[in-house]
């Protein structure tokens, strides 16, 4: 898997030259953008709504990043053969899709419209139904019994006590601390960021005015 791939699959797709059957799924990561501006500036937030909103946005986004600067590790354990143990892919095998849904609940909430839930439900069925399968598919397919090992042991979105107790149990084997890399994840998420700001920005402008 090239850097290129790394990148886009940190961002939540994958590459479309490797995977031209994925290449709906990109679309539909661009098109979000633009409908998440527009809710934000028809949005009618509350004090309370943007900040209630605000903890699922930020702690999203933190998921996001914590992915992103572990996605050379995860990879690099794949290529060897290995689990990963620490970092978010040893908690679940879809850390970065969790936190796109957290980012657009929180989204959702600050807006204070009942048509941005809507909006969430219809792309999270697609991507629970199509999108992310496909993507696993590709993954089983590109990394063979490693990724099926990967995907007996780890739950797709959320661990049970069991595998959180197999994480921290984990980070003392030596692979372990394979660390996070900061620079790699700003590089990943800037874009994400930038535009998460001028959501938030446009929406406390609504609120203000």
């Amino acid at each position: 898997m090239s850097k290129k791939s790394i990148v886009l699959r940190s961002r939540g797709f994958v590459d479309s030259r490797q995977a031209v059957k994925l290449s709906h799924y990109r679309l539909s990561v661009i098109i979000g953008m633009p409908i998440g501006l527009l809710i934000a500036l028809w949005s009618n937030p509350t004090a309370v709504s943007l900040w209630r909103g605000g903890i699922f946005l930020i702690f999203g986004e933190a998921v996001r990043f914590w992915s992103a600067g572990y996605i050379n590790a995860w990879h690099k354990a794949l290529i060897d053969r290995r689990l990963p143990v620490l970092g978010p892919y040893g908690l679940m095998r879809n850390p970065c899709h969790m936190g796109s849904f957290l980012i657009g609940l929180g989204v959702a909430m600050m807006s204070g419209l009942r048509s941005a839930y809507f909006i969430l439900v219809g792309f999270t069925l697609i991507g629970l139904v199509y999108f992310i399968p496909q993507e696993e598919k590709f993954l089983k397919e590109k990394f063979g019994a490693a990724y099926e090992a990967n995907s007996r042991l780890l739950a797709r979105y959320l661990p049970n006590w069991r595998q959180l107790a197999r994480w921290w149990k984990a980070r003392r084997e030596p692979h372990a601390h394979e660390g996070f890399q900061s620079m790699e994840a700003w590089l990943f998420e800037r874009h994400i960021i930038i535009f998460l700001i001028g959501i938030i920005s446009a929406m406390i402008v609504r609120w203000r005015f």
